[in-house]
């Protein structure tokens, strides 16, 4: 502990690295235990890139994205890229690994967001547009 005070470590974080010196040594070693993690890659590539880039988009916009849209632009990409229908499922399985992998999360909306469905939203627009127009412009306060 004296030999590098810069370094600030608590004496019982030292305990707890030297306790499990053995399995960090395994590891260097490239010996897999039953908790060692391995990456393993995705079977599309171009798929997983299209997808990584249309959510870069979609998120800086701000635009909602859920499970359902997730999968739907999924198969979209997947048709693009000439991917076999039947090699690939977009399952809610596929869609959480996938917003993991991109840390994505989700988020719970509250009063008006949470209740207006966006492919309702032009139909709704025009509605009121037609309604409004019986007023005189003057009389309308929004």
């Amino acid at each position: 502990m004296e030999r590098y005070p810069s370094l600030k470590i608590e004496r019982l974080t030292v305990s707890k690295i030297l306790k499990k010196a053995n399995e960090y040594q395994l590891q260097d070693n490239n010996v897999y235990t039953e908790k060692t993690f391995c990456h393993r890659s995705v079977k599309y590539p171009m798929l997983e890139l299209a997808m990584n880039m249309w959510v870069e988009r979609v998120t800086t916009e701000e635009i909602i994205i859920s499970d359902s849209i997730i999968k739907e632009k999924g198969r979209q990409f997947a048709e693009a890229f000439s991917i076999p229908e039947g090699s690939f499922t977009f399952s809610n399985g596929w869609a959480t690994k996938f917003k993991k992998r991109n840390g994505l999360k989700k988020t719970i909306m509250h009063g008006e967001a949470a209740s207006a469905p966006l492919e309702k939203l032009p139909e709704e627009r025009r509605k009121l547009q037609e309604l409004l127009s019986h007023y005189n412009p003057e009389d309308i306060h929004i």
